[in-house]
């Protein structure tokens, strides 16, 4: 399942991950919404749980990693609501039925015994 993309500039930029917390929600949202009605898809967002958490220690690190690894993170659980707000989301099970090429069957789920 690709991810989502936005096209910027001429380039593809993932819309999850760190550029989930450093592009702002407004064009998040006009990206996911382009996609929906342009392409007819859905869109993969990913972010990581770390990604919400403002309090997770900080080791020492360059400054190019500081600001790569936390600029953001305070405003990303309510970037993140207002996505859930305006959007509907899904597994990504259900999701990729809508994208699946036509004979990719998925693989039956089994418990763990």
């Amino acid at each position: 399942m690709p991810i989502g993309t936005a096209r910027l500039f001429g380039t593809n930029l993932p819309l999850g991950g760190g550029f989930f917390r450093l592009v702002p929600e407004r064009l998040i949202s006009g990206a996911v919404a382009s996609v929906n009605r342009i392409d007819g898809r859905p869109v993969v967002l990913y972010v990581h749980p770390w990604e919400f958490d403002p309090d997770q220690p900080r080791p020492p690190m360059s400054w190019a990693h500081r600001l790569r690894h936390y600029v953001g993170i305070a405003g990303a659980e309510d970037k993140l609501r207002a996505l859930l707000r305006r959007f509907r989301f899904t597994s990504i099970e259900r999701a990729f039925a809508q994208v699946r090429p036509r004979g990719i069957v998925p693989h039956a789920h089994r418990a763990a015994s």
